[in-house]
């Protein structure tokens, strides 16, 4: 955890140096899923708007039932 603490506190040069020997991976294709498959052209479908409903300030919290009392006891 230290060790990890250490590069918050370098600057863009140190951190350069550490990462010098990382080399990048080569680009690649997009992943269509196979071979046949070719990226369309199309837009994505427009998700429809959210209805929203409209409550009023007047309707009342349910209530809890009190448990009934046992003469047992």
């Amino acid at each position: 955890m230290k060790w990890l603490l250490s590069f918050w506190r370098k600057n863009k040069d140190e951190i350069a140096a550490i990462f010098k020997k990382v080399k990048k991976v080569t680009a690649r294709v997009a992943w269509t899923g196979s071979a046949t498959r070719v990226p369309s052209s199309q837009p994505p479908v427009d998700v429809p708007e959210r209805i929203v409903i409209e409550t009023t300030t007047e309707s009342k919290k349910p209530t809890r039932r009190k448990k009934a009392v046992s003469d047992d006891k």
